[in-house]
Order: structure tokens, then C-alpha cells, then sequence
């Protein structure tokens, strides 16, 4: 893949925890709203490399103007789960390492009009139904300009079904002691 050029043009999903084969993603969409309804699909697929046979834009899958996809869609998504499979490099160890494996949209300009800060709010994943080509954990990361920075983790993955995950950005907090006079204050 290349380098965006602006921030947020590029968001991606990277594997967060090991599998023990390639890691399998049959689906996967990224959504303008917190209520995983309107897709941002406009962008040019990538990853960090695909087994033959397996592309990265077979995960990204066509639509109906109403953003579903079909009932021949999902029954094939079921039945026969082709999509993505990473290609982690490791040929005497067939399972991807956190942090190896990723794949991803980007965008020229902005969402098309659909959402003008051009964040990923939601996202849509479909994993591979044999859990060894699966991720308990991943993260969902956003191209800042001039690094991909982590912006929500998702644990408890499962897969052979839709899962809406809800954008969480990462934050911390931190409490100050003020102390008052003689001592009394929290401590």
C-alpha cells in the first residue's frame, strides 16, 4: 500500500492477538455513524498481504443501495467463506502475530460528502468461522498524517457472523490530589 497523504484518509483494522493460521476475515465494512448504517465503501482497498486466492478486496463487499447485502450474499458468506486471509511471511509458522497482520480502505479526499470529519465511527467484521483463522482482539487505527496511531480496541471477536463493533476512542484519565491545609484532603 502507499502513504495517504491527509489524516484520517486511511483507516485500517490490525490483529491485536495471535492465530494459529492466517488470520481470515470473510467481510469487513467501515460506517460514518455510531449505528454502523451509512458505509464509507468509496475507498481503494489494502493489508499487509494476501495468500493467493485470497485478496484484500474480497473482503470489501458490494452493496445494496440501502447498505445491506443479500440474502445470496450472506448464504454464501456461511456456506463458504472466502474473503481475506493475511499472508503473515512466516512459512515454518503458519498462524500471524499481533501487530503483523492488517488490512484496510483508503480514501482520496473525504468520504464523499458522507461524513465531513472523515472518522470511522463503526465498523462491520466478519471472521473467518474456523477460530484459528480468527482474532479475539484487534484495533482499529487511522492514518494521522504521518503515522497509523491506534484509536478503539475490540476484544471478544468471534466469527461465521456480523459483528457491529462501535468506535471508542482510546483516552486516559488521571485524578489530582489537592491537599488542604493540616493535611486534610485525599490521601
Amino acid at each position: 500500500d502507499y502513504q495517504p497523504r491527509s489524516p484520517d484518509a486511511a483507516w485500517r483494522v490490525v490483529s491485536a492477538t495471535y492465530s494459529s493460521k492466517p488470520w481470515g476475515v470473510s467481510a469487513l465494512a467501515f460506517f460514518a455513524d455510531d449505528l454502523c448504517a451509512i458505509e464509507v465503501s468509496n475507498g481503494r482497498p489494502f493489508s499487509s498481504g494476501s495468500e493467493d486466492g485470497y485478496d484484500v478486496s474480497r473482503a470489501f463487499i458490494e452493496r445494496q443501495p440501502d447498505g445491506n447485502i443479500t440474502v445470496d450474499q450472506r448464504i454464501q458468506l456461511a456456506a463458504e467463506p472466502k474473503g481475506w486471509r493475511a499472508s503473515c511471511g512466516r512459512p515454518a509458522l503458519p498462524g500471524c502475530n499481533p501487530g503483523f497482520a492488517w488490512l484496510g480502505l483508503q480514501w482520496v479526499g473525504d468520504f464523499s460528502g458522507v461524513n465531513s470529519s472523515n472518522k470511522v465511527k463503526c465498523i462491520r467484521i466478519w471472521q473467518h468461522r474456523d477460530v484459528e483463522q480468527q482474532m479475539e482482539s484487534i484495533w482499529l487505527e487511522h492514518w494521522d498524517g504521518f503515522n497509523y496511531k491506534s484509536d478503539s480496541r475490540f476484544s471478544g471477536l468471534g466469527g461465521g457472523s456480523w459483528e457491529a463493533h462501535r468506535r471508542r476512542p482510546l483516552g486516559a484519565w488521571r485524578l489530582i490530589a489537592e491537599s488542604k491545609p493540616m493535611g486534610a484532603g485525599i490521601g
